[in-house]
Parts: structure tokens; sequence; C-alpha cells
């Protein structure tokens, strides 16, 4: 019954300083966000490898410590692969938000930028929670968004949700 699912929730990429971690993260986001990609297994074909489909209505919050953290690498990162690649028709994005466009052009999905204060977007119904530099979310309102956050991935257990923290080590303890 778990063949096709995820193994771990919890991804971590922890690597210095100069190695694109933001960039990668953006990638792996556009893919969670892209009407096309095969980013979740939807069974084996008859060679039993498995066979991939888009996440059904995406919703990725990334978080970061500051405004200008997440929307400037980040989420700047992912709005610029949005607007400049091939498939730039496929979505609507601005500074708050980029949405995934059905065949309608409506709404069926999104990603959307959150910094110190979340607010109720951070109890979404997420797909992937994106945690830039997780080591320095430590106040107390990160750390409630991100305890949040973390508990509502059960509530899309059909859509596989996981979290990706990316960023450099940080101090023992944090």
């Amino acid at each position: 019954p778990w063949a096709g699912r995820r193994r771990f929730k919890r991804v971590g990429l922890s690597v210095r300083k100069g190695l694109a971690k933001t960039e990668k993260e953006a990638l792996v986001v556009y893919v969670e966000i892209h009407p096309e990609a095969p980013a979740r297994c939807d069974g084996f074909d008859a060679h039993g490898e498995p066979v991939g489909r888009p996440v059904r209505s995406p919703y990725v919050p990334m978080l970061a410590v500051t405004v200008d953290q997440v929307e400037e690498l980040a989420y700047g990162a992912l709005k610029y692969i949005v607007e400049e690649g091939p498939d730039a028709d496929l979505f609507d994005s601005s500074l708050e938000r980029i949405i995934r466009l059905d065949e309608r052009g409506r709404e069926d999905g999104k990603a959307v930028p959150l910094a110190n204060s979340p607010g109720a977007r951070d109890g979404a119904r997420t797909t992937l929670n994106a945690f830039d530099e997780p080591h320095r979310l430590f106040l107390p309102r990160q750390i409630q968004a991100h305890n949040t956050m973390d508990a509502n991935l059960a509530k899309r257990p059909l859509e596989d949700p996981w979290s990706l923290y990316v960023g450099t080590a940080g101090q023992p303890g944090q």
C-alpha cells in the first residue's frame, strides 16, 4: 500500500554558501506547482516503473525570516523561472503570489512568499512547505508558524505533502 508514496516527509538541504541552494529550492517549488510536471507517483506501468502526475491544486508557502529574503531570493528566483520560462502562459505571477492557471485561465494552485508573520495563510492545506534558512527561524511567532504549517501537512494525504528545508548549517541547537 505504500508503493509510490513518499518515504520521507521532511527533506533538508544544508550546504555551504555559494552552491545555489536558493535556486534549487525555487526549481523544486516550480516542479511542485507546474501543471504538467510528474511530481507525484500515480501508479506503475506494465514494467513496474513509476508513472508521474502533477500535484492537484498545489499550495506552497515559502517561509523565510524576512520579506526581503523570501521575495528576493527563493520566491524571486521562482518568479523569474515562471515569468521567463517556456511555460509562462501557464502562470499568473506577482510579488504576492504565483498562481497556476487551469485550461480556462482560473486559479488551480499557487505559491506564496511568507515572512515573520504569515498570519492565517500558515494553516492552509499545503502540498509543500518550503523553508529558507530554517535555523534563523527562532522567534516565537516563527516557531508557531512553522509548527502550524508542519501540522497542516496531514490535511492532504492523497497529495503526499512534504516539507523542504534549505540553508546553511546553523549553530548547535538551532
